[in-house]
């Protein structure tokens, strides 16, 4: 089994500075098990999957409209692309035992995916 850092590498093909908050305060809580399931995912569509926002801090999360119970907010949610649109269907469909949250937005072409305690689909 590959040692993973705490501030480096957290699966093979997820670093933890990919989940820190966008507006630069530092904040990168995100739960390795949300990072673990990603990998397994990117493992079984075999293309790159971009993260567009992991970790959110308070502020951050208000600037971009995120709710106050966000899952942002505890390091347990990811918003994310895929560049390739079959990739990206193919990740959708992939989500159908889920046990967390999830949704597609068609129009910016991004999923959030969480790992709240129940399955959530909206």
């Amino acid at each position: 089994m590959q040692t993973i850092k705490k501030y480096g590498q957290i699966t093979t093909n997820f670093w933890r500075s990919e989940f820190a908050c966008r507006c630069g305060c530092g904040l990168d809580t995100i739960d390795e098990r949300l990072v673990h399931r990603l990998q397994v995912l990117r493992d079984y569509i075999n293309k790159p999957i971009t993260v567009l926002s992991g970790c959110r801090c308070e502020v951050h999360n208000d600037k971009v409209g995120g709710t106050r119970d966000s899952y942002h907010l505890k390091g347990l949610a990811c918003d994310f692309t895929v560049r390739e649109t079959l990739a990206l269907i193919s990740t959708v469909n992939a989500f159908e035992h889920w046990s967390g949250g999830w949704h597609y937005y068609l129009e910016e072409a991004f999923i959030h995916v969480d790992i709240r305690g129940k399955k959530a689909r909206w």
